[in-house]
């Protein structure tokens, strides 16, 4: 994304809240409360303490955080916020916002390209930093940073041909340490530590989302079985897939995406008593394979006012949990969302986060290049119709409802030559639908 003509807040692909941190040393001095979105950093003569996000975010990126600086005399003290590609590294990138302890009303911004920096340039606030919390925003992308505090631009840099630029994909970190050997205390003063403990407060942390590459329209779908089920309106964006006595249908997309992706779409589900069905919305490797990869959504005909949640790696499942939604899935249209990459895979209802999974070291983890898939099946058999409740009819047909439906850009997916009719051939029946569910349900799922 080049960025021209007037300034503007360059977030292209959204933000959210910081939901996790690591703290690289004094840990003791660092107090996160998730729950609150709050991290605190304490000096005093234990030294301080500096905490960073688990992901690097890459350019066309924005991070932000309302931060209260700490109270009392604290001259020699460097607290801030920064991007960095790796603290510590001899080459890294950094974007960072520093706040000189002996000048309160005062922040330093600079930027470094390949571990070299100089660009400093000290602005004079509006305001004490201690006396209140205050909002401070980084953006950049291949052509400009910018920095905000409350909202305002305070400074602009534009990439200019030939100059360095910082281009690694960064961390989000942010220390309280005591910097008076600097420049023989002229940069941030003198530490005194007579107002110690001194509580750097950092809360309401915004970071990239998971998809930074951005999403589009899905515009061309294949259909596996059953096609006269499925009823494309392509200008209107929408999908109708209908369950009757013909059976159902499943629709993928004709692309497979990489890690690093979301996708979403509002649904509604079908009217009437839809025990036994089971409509969904999923990401797989290739339906029907033994060692298939899958995120999905799935809605359980028994219950429209829940939604089950799971993920398979290399074929393995059993990772189900069901989430009470606060309205009947066949009401009206509903919003739903998957993201993943190789350290997290989210989902989100109506843009609420409902689930979130993080990779743990040695488990197995969702890595294949993925299509989105949606069908309309019978799965009383699952469980003896513990899971879906058993099929009736009385109102059919059954119409499920996708539109808005977007995937990630080409430029983060795999472009697929074959038809996919591996899973397909065996005929218009979906028994890989029927196979893939049976190690997720042994009477239902695990409870959220």
């Amino acid at each position: 994304m080049a960025c021209t003509g007037e300034p503007h807040p360059l977030h292209p692909g959204g933000t959210e809240p910081l939901y996790r941190i690591a703290v690289d040393y004094c840990p003791e001095a660092c107090h996160h409360k998730p729950d609150a979105r709050e991290i605190h950093v304490t000096y005093d003569d234990r030294g301080g303490a500096r905490w960073r996000s688990l992901r690097r975010f890459l350019p066309g990126s924005a991070v932000a955080a309302t931060i209260r600086a700490p109270a009392g005399d604290t001259s020699g003290l460097n607290y801030n916020i920064y991007l960095s590609s790796l603290e510590g590294s001899s080459d890294q990138d950094e974007i960072d916002f520093e706040f000189l302890g002996h000048d309160k009303r005062a922040v330093q911004t600079n930027y470094h390209v390949g571990g070299d920096g100089g660009r400093e340039q000290i602005h004079e606030l509006p305001f004490d930093s201690s006396d209140d919390f205050h909002h401070y925003a980084i953006a950049w992308d291949d052509a400009a940073i910018e920095w905000r505090v409350d909202g305002e631009l305070i400074r602009r840099e534009e990439r200019r041909e030939g100059e360095p630029w910082p281009e690694k994909p960064m961390f989000l970190y942010a220390s309280v340490w005591d910097a008076s050997h600097i420049n023989d205390g002229g940069w941030t003063g003198t530490y005194h530590g007579r107002d110690a403990p001194y509580v750097c407060t950092y809360k309401d942390i915004r970071v990239p989302t998971l998809h930074p590459n951005g999403t589009e329209p899905l515009s061309n779908i294949a259909v596996d079985y059953c096609p006269d089920a499925c009823r494309h309106e392509a200008d209107a964006g929408e999908i109708h897939v209908t369950y009757d006595d013909r059976g159902g249908a499943r629709w993928r997309s004709r692309r497979r995406f990489l890690p690093g992706s979301a996708v979403d779409t509002t649904i509604r589900a079908p009217a009437g008593d839809t025990s036994g069905l089971n409509y969904n919305i999923y990401l797989s490797s290739l339906e029907g394979s033994p060692d298939q990869d899958e995120i999905d959504f799935e809605f359980l005909g028994h219950d429209k006012c829940a939604v089950q949640t799971n993920y398979h790696v290399g074929g393995g499942g059993g990772r189900e949990q069901i989430h009470t939604l606060p309205f009947d899935s066949s009401d009206d249209f509903h919003h739903y969302a998957i993201a993943w990459d190789e350290a997290v895979i989210e989902w989100r209802v109506d843009g609420e986060l409902i689930r979130r999974e993080e990779r743990r070291e040695g488990e197995p983890w969702p890595l294949k290049p993925m299509f989105l898939y949606a069908s309309v099946w019978d799965a009383s058999h699952i469980a003896d119709g513990a899971w879906t409740g058993t099929y009736h009819g009385r109102d059919a047909p059954y119409v499920c409802s996708y539109k808005d439906v977007r995937v990630p850009t080409v430029a983060h997916s795999v472009e697929e030559e074959e038809q996919c009719q591996d899973a397909a051939d065996a005929g218009d029946a979906p028994p890989d639908d029927a196979a893939a569910a049976e190690e997720d349900k042994d009477a239902g799922a695990g409870e959220d």
